[in-house]
């Protein structure tokens, strides 16, 4: 039976301990989001307990205004749950692959503490791990011109009808075509988070990241996180259903088996991707996979995206400019 009145403000009451301000915080979320009407209370205490949470991390505005921003690299479990249920999406993991906790167990451990981090230190390393990247695309696709971009300062922020937050997300790195090396957003077939360590957290990220970059890119577009130690994770859209679109996120652990997804990937491009008057492709195979857009009530909702200003969080410790060791890596790219 659903939470009744009595019992609603039975709940709200002692989530908030009687503080008045937090409880009007917390009334004004759950008056954004009805979901909770139908729920009984052994349901209601969950999702109380992780509105107060949001609330006191951020996570949910409580008042009016402008929708809030949130970052990919730090979205929450229920900001993505929300996000990925807007775009119709269903996620879905490889039974073959091994469990992503596997993958983090060897990430943790290999693991090296980052230490005495400067700014030309850290754009020394970018240059590295680009040049590792574009030695890594087979030669094979020499006729598409692929480059490897350096594209942190390339910040796509979408906001998205039925949503009251907007995400914005940079790669690090896209792999796209010389002829969209001005509008690499658009032209992107890959796009690489490079990180210090893999956990849930970069997941999470690499899935609202792939969500926000395959809605606006060209062609099938798949998005990687790695650590460059550990192997990695690869998300793209492995099919097309009429009510929803399904994202399979694949785990991939060794670098070995890495870099043979990310060059088999490249090498099994079409031909006609090599013509340059050929400015989209509904799918691509090697994984199979389709180019997602976003739809909202039947119809193609409006891609909203803005190039923002340039922005670089030096502290963040889930950057690209935290990974060491680029010289090896750099020394035996040559090798793939």
């Amino acid at each position: 039976m659903p939470v009744d009145e009595v019992t609603f403000l039975r709940l709200v009451r002692e989530a908030t301990h009687d503080d008045l301000q937090e409880r009007a915080k917390l009334l004004a979320v759950l008056n954004q989001d009805t979901a909770w009407l139908s729920l009984e209370e052994h349901e209601f205490v969950p999702v109380l307990r992780q509105i107060q949470q949001d609330l006191e991390q951020g996570e949910v505005e409580s008042g009016t205004g402008e929708a809030e921003i949130r970052d990919a690299s730090t979205i929450s479990t229920r900001a993505l749950d929300l996000l990925i249920q807007a775009a119709k999406v269903i996620v879905q993991y490889n039974v073959e692959d091994p469990s992503p906790e596997q993958l983090f167990m060897v990430s943790e451990h290999t693991r090296e503490t980052p230490t005495g981090w400067d700014r030309p230190r850290i754009d020394l390393e970018r240059r590295k791990y680009v040049d590792v990247l574009q030695r890594r695309i087979p030669a094979a696709c020499s006729r598409f011109k692929l480059h490897a971009l350096d594209a942190r300062n390339r910040v796509t922020q979408n906001a998205f009808d039925g949503m009251d937050f907007a995400v914005c997300a940079s790669n690090d790195v896209l792999i796209v075509p010389r002829r969209f090396y001005n509008s690499p957003e658009n032209g992107a077939l890959a796009g690489l988070l490079v990180k210090e360590q893999l956990s849930w957290q970069e997941v999470r990220q690499a899935q609202a990241q792939w969500l926000l970059f395959a809605n606006n890119a060209c062609f099938p577009f798949c998005q990687f996180a790695t650590d460059f130690r550990s192997g990695g994770i690869a998300c793209y859209c492995s099919a097309k259903q009429s009510s929803c679109d399904v994202m399979t996120c694949r785990v991939i652990k060794g670098m070995d088996s890495f870099w043979k997804f990310y060059t088999t990937m490249l090498e099994s491009l079409p031909s006609l991707l090599a013509d340059d008057e050929v400015a989209t492709a509904a799918e691509l195979e090697q994984p199979k996979r389709y180019r997602f857009k976003w739809e909202d009530g039947g119809s193609r909702s409006e891609f909203l995206r803005q190039l923002v200003a340039y922005y670089n969080n030096w502290d963040d410790v889930a950057n690209m400019s935290d990974l060491q060791n680029f010289d090896e890596l750099a020394g035996s790219a040559g090798h793939a």
